[in-house]
Formats: C-alpha cells, sequence, structure tokens
C-alpha cells in the first residue's frame, strides 16, 4: 500500500509587499508570521530581504523558514516587543528550521527563557543564524 505524501508548498513573505498578502510568490505575506501561521507540516517560507519588526512562532509545526538573501541582509527584531523573537514550545524536532536570519532586539520576559529564541521541549535546526543585542 502506498502512503500519499502532500507535495511541499512554497510561501513567500517579503516586508515591502501589499498588506496582507497571499503568500505566492507574486502576492507575498507581509509578516513573517502569517506564512507560519498558513504553513502546513514540510512547507518552506522564503523570506525576502528585509527588516522584520515581530515575534514568531512556530506553532508545533515541521516546516523550513529560509531567507532568500542570507543573514547579511535579512532580520528578524523583535525591539520593544517584550518577547522572545522565536518560539518553539510545541514539540518542534529537528524538520523545524530557521535559517540565514539575524535574529535581534529580544527581551528575556522571565529568568531562563530565551530572549533570541526560546526552546521548550523542542529541538528545531538552526543554521546560518546570527543572535546579538539582547537585554
Amino acid at each position: 500500500m502506498a502512503i500519499a505524501v502532500q507535495p511541499q508548498t512554497m510561501r513567500y513573505v517579503d516586508d515591502d509587499c501589499d498588506a496582507p498578502g497571499s503568500g505566492t510568490e507574486a502576492d507575498p505575506f507581509c509578516l513573517i508570521q502569517d506564512c507560519i501561521d498558513a504553513a502546513m507540516d514540510g512547507d518552506e517560507c522564503v523570506v525576502a530581504p528585509g527588516t522584520y519588526f515581530e515575534n514568531i512562532n512556530f506553532l508545533g509545526k515541521a516546516i523550513t523558514l529560509s531567507s532568500s538573501g542570507g543573514a547579511d541582509v535579512t532580520t528578524i527584531d523583535g525591539t520593544g516587543l517584550n518577547s522572545s523573537v522565536g518560539t518553539c514550545d510545541s514539540g518542534e524536532g529537528p524538520d523545524t528550521v530557521l535559517s540565514g536570519f539575524v535574529v535581534t532586539g529580544a527581551f528575556f520576559p522571565q529568568p531562563f527563557f530565551g530572549g533570541g529564541m526560546r526552546n521548550i521541549n523542542s529541538s528545531p535546526t538552526v543554521t546560518n543564524c546570527t543572535f546579538s543585542g539582547f537585554r
């Protein structure tokens, strides 16, 4: 018996967009979290160069969140949002991937909570990222 596998969907994010966007390459989401919210396991959210002022939560999804231009030109900035910039607290495993970002401006809301990325009972894969500028 063959098991049907859903094909991976590419979804797109660009901070230079027309809100709210639909996630296609021609009509990208404006916020990374909107892409994560729409994604299903196995999907990829491709983020255009820019600075994204938001906090993100992977919501237990086995997705890839990657920048198209790399960490030199793509930043997730949580300045003033009083929370961890990234959160994995729903059992995310190595198939949850964050790749190619500068993660900055985080706030440590409570002792032992990661400002840059809060991982509780989760083990995501993080590659080609720079974490800096935390308070």
